[in-house]
């Protein structure tokens, strides 16, 4: 099992959360199949079929309930649709999730690494790693990494999109960024290339142990900084990051950008024009740097639908 602990920088309630009591239920916590004998016949007739198709029935034991959306009843608001991807599979699911990428790099990895490796053989931490190694790569251009969602998110009432990111302590993050991307598009190569996108993510400062929180937006082709922490005016020597929470709250009349349980940008016009999203994690970098390496983690979407939307 993955040892999280109490991260002390989460304290304390979101801002304008959830009005849905179902985001606010423990997770992994699917709706009833009835009593005991309903469920554990479900399961007899499952493991044999789920055998068949390739699978084991460990494997269809581990399946997270949440990952295929099902819908939770909100009452008057509507429904609320959820998933949630932790990488507990220990490999990305190709029902889920696409690999992208743009540009030259001499080493990349898109994959699912136990960080827990590192501290104790006995705990496991599986999480999202991207990795970039740009040593030797043509220097006019900036290299793009990660996964997207297969399915788009679908607009609503309100839709919430949370992510851990942990910046991995590193040395050296001049010129590279990592972070969430919400774009109309459906891209294989980099979602930031396209008209309609919203772009929340960490970016090195120089000399390289510190970065900042970066909001922009492209939105029928303009682009606009939105949140900058002030660089370039001011706050040129950003902050030390490590593991950070964001969620991206939109909906009618409502976008917010919460860092920590913190709010950190607020606006009452969408960011985007598009209707429905895809959702991309991913890292960027330049040319001529070694390897180096972000993990994502804890990825969470909740959204409560319009009533009569189809």
């Amino acid at each position: 099992m993955k040892d999280r602990g109490q991260d002390p920088r989460r304290a304390g309630p979101a801002p304008r959360s959830l009005a849905d009591a179902a985001a606010n239920a423990p997770e992994g916590k699917g709706r009833s199949l009835g009593g005991p004998i309903t469920a554990l016949a479900a399961v007899i007739l499952a493991v044999p079929l789920w055998v068949l198709l390739g699978g084991s029935p460990a494997s269809l034991m581990n399946r997270d309930p949440m990952r295929s959306g099902n819908p939770v009843t909100s009452g008057e608001s509507g429904e609320t649709e959820e998933w949630t991807e932790t990488f507990d599979m220990g490999r990305l699911d190709p029902a889920c999730w696409v690999a992208i990428e743009c540009g030259d790099f001499r080493e990349r990895d898109v994959d699912v690494f136990d960080v827990g490796a590192r501290r104790s053989p006995h705990v496991e931490d599986l999480r999202l790693r991207l990795r970039a190694d740009t040593r030797g790569t043509r220097p006019e251009t900036v290299k793009h990494l990660g996964i997207r969602s297969l399915q788009a998110i679908p607009s609503g009432e309100e839709t919430r999109v949370s992510v851990d990111v942990d910046w991995n302590d590193q040395a050296n993050g001049c010129y590279l960024s990592a972070g969430v991307v919400l774009s109309a598009e459906a891209e294989s190569l980099n979602p930031l290339a396209g008209t309609d996108w919203l772009h929340v993510a960490y970016v090195g400062v120089p000399p390289g142990r510190n970065a900042r929180l970066a909001v922009s937006a492209r939105r029928n082709g303009q682009l606009r900084v939105l949140h900058s922490e002030g660089w370039p005016e001011s706050n040129r020597t950003g902050r030390r990051i490590s593991l950070q929470h964001l969620e991206i709250v939109t909906g009618l009349g409502l976008f917010q950008v919460i860092e920590n349980g913190q709010l950190v940008y607020e606006s009452d016009e969408a960011p985007i024009s598009a209707a429905d999203s895809y959702l991309y994690l991913q890292i960027s970098s330049h040319s001529n740097y070694p390897g180096r390496e972000i993990y994502f983690d804890n990825v969470r979407v909740a959204t409560r639908l319009r009533i009569g939307r189809t």
